[in-house]
């Protein structure tokens, strides 16, 4: 569970190269934004779960 959050930073690393070499904000944001959010919240209940 814990290595969801870690690996959460993944989706908001590509999501900061796309926003560097100048691409669309509003892909960066939809596609690896909400993959980052998703991942943190999946994390979050799995480890409140347990």
């Amino acid at each position: 569970m814990p290595a969801l959050l870690a690996l959460a930073v993944i989706p908001l690393g590509d999501m900061s190269n796309v926003l560097a070499s100048g691409g669309r904000k509003a892909t960066a944001f939809s596609v690896h934004g909400m993959t980052c959010l998703v991942m943190l919240f999946a994390g979050l209940l799995l480890i409140h779960a347990f």
